[in-house]
């Protein structure tokens, strides 16, 4: 009897302990953060839906970008060639449309001569391709477009063609100008990567060539302010190690812009002889001041893994993924996200210092998904469009409550 009792207490201390591995995937310190669920959008061509109608075995090229400012969420399609500005409940409340591109808005008013009072406003403008969108603390609506044939120039020192600008747009719906690289109805840009805008509404354009990084500064009133540029060969990198800029991010509050970069270096054994073979090493954030243009600082990001295969007795197979840098609040804390297992994907926020200031997952179900862009707001928060094959949906993490929580 004693054989047999000790036999089944091993055999329940086995269960036991792999009922604890599994269990361990979303611990306590790594829970799953609940997402709120804002609005939804229909798919289609009307005034209040979403263009994500594509083609089979065709990737969607048009850009789609959603800004969230002041509680109002900014929805770009490039496809539709429009701007839809929402509250926070869903409600249509502006539309910036091409009428060429779009059916006559039915539910919002497109007399700008109409003495009546409404918050709900249509406006027209020949859009040619929606791109990158920012709204200024003033009011101000940014959008990225590009010029008519005829005016766009190639650049063979860049090796780029110049085609793209940044319109501005007031409270009224009025076009009032746009900004090339000079300022206000300059030479048009490279290819534009993102629009930004800090707390004292000066506008950084991010745009990218196939040799280098450019950015360009713009005052309120669209005055240059400076311009930077940096490449690859100019990242700082550990030795034998290359550099690749994956994404370039200015700061909201400091004169600070920030460049995440993944280096790769030879894996490959020394005494094997065998040729290099360059795989992943590392990710880091650097950043620069914009008033010297030298790198001042930096931080390593902590490793992510990602579990793969099927769950084996003491034994899980992890690898190291790559992790996205979806953007970065007022007070520096980078909001880093990679893939963990199906559906579920890990959140990590880090501050400058590198000190992990919140770690969780986020359900993002890749396979009911078509397009996904997110936005970090100044105050910490999570938003994301997700267009879905039936709809699309614009969620929020109130990741800024665990911030708080953490000071």
């Amino acid at each position: 009897m004693t054989a047999i009792r000790c036999a089944a207490y091993a055999f329940l201390s086995i269960w036991v302990l792999l009922f604890f591995f599994l269990s361990c995937e979303h611990s306590t310190d790594a829970a799953i953060l609940e997402s709120r669920h804002q609005f939804s959008l229909t798919i289609g061509k009307m005034e209040d839906q979403i263009d994500l109608i594509q083609l089979p075995g065709e990737s969607f090229r048009q850009k789609i970008e959603m800004v969230m400012r002041n509680g109002f969420f900014y929805i770009g399609n490039g496809s539709a060639h429009k701007i839809m500005e929402f509250s926070s409940y869903g409600d249509l409340l502006t539309l910036f449309y091409n009428k060429m591109e779009n059916p006559a808005p039915i539910l919002l008013n497109t007399d700008r001569q109409d003495s009546r009072v409404t918050n709900r406003k249509a406006f027209a403008y020949p859009f040619r391709q929606v791109g990158s969108l920012a709204v200024t603390n003033s009011g101000l609506l940014l959008v990225e477009d590009v010029v008519a044939p005829d005016r766009q120039e190639k650049d063979e020192e860049l090796g780029s063609i110049l085609k793209y600008i940044v319109l501005r747009f007031n409270a009224d719906g009025e076009a009032i100008d746009y900004i090339g690289q000079e300022g206000i109805g300059g030479t048009p840009f490279p290819y534009i990567n993102r629009i930004a805008v800090n707390v004292d509404d000066e506008v950084i354009v991010v745009t990218q060539t196939l040799k280098s990084w450019l950015l360009y500064s713009y005052g309120p009133k669209g005055n240059h302010l400076y311009t930077l540029q940096f490449s690859e060969e100019s990242i700082p990198a550990p030795d034998h190690a290359i550099a690749s800029i994956d994404s370039v991010i200015p700061s909201t509050d400091e004169r600070l812009i920030f460049i995440k970069v993944d280096y790769y270096a030879d894996q490959s054994d020394e005494n094997s002889g065998q040729e290099s073979s360059y795989g992943f090493s590392k990710s880091t954030i650097h950043w620069i001041d914009t008033k010297t243009g030298e790198f001042v600082g930096y931080v390593d990001l902590p490793p992510a893994l990602r579990a793969t295969g099927s769950v084996q007795l003491f034994n899980r197979e992890e690898n190291e993924v790559i992790q996205y840098v979806v953007g970065a609040s007022a007070d520096g804390h980078f909001f880093l996200l990679s893939p963990s297992n199906e559906d579920m994907y890990l959140l990590v926020i880090i501050d400058m210092a590198g000190m992990v200031r919140y770690r969780g997952y986020v359900r993002l179900n890749d396979r009911e998904t078509a397009y996904r862009t997110f936005h970090v707001t100044e105050d910490g928060i999570l938003a994301a469009f997700i267009g879905g094959k039936i709809e699309a949906k614009v969620i929020m993490w109130r990741t800024d409550e665990f911030l708080r929580k953490s000071e």
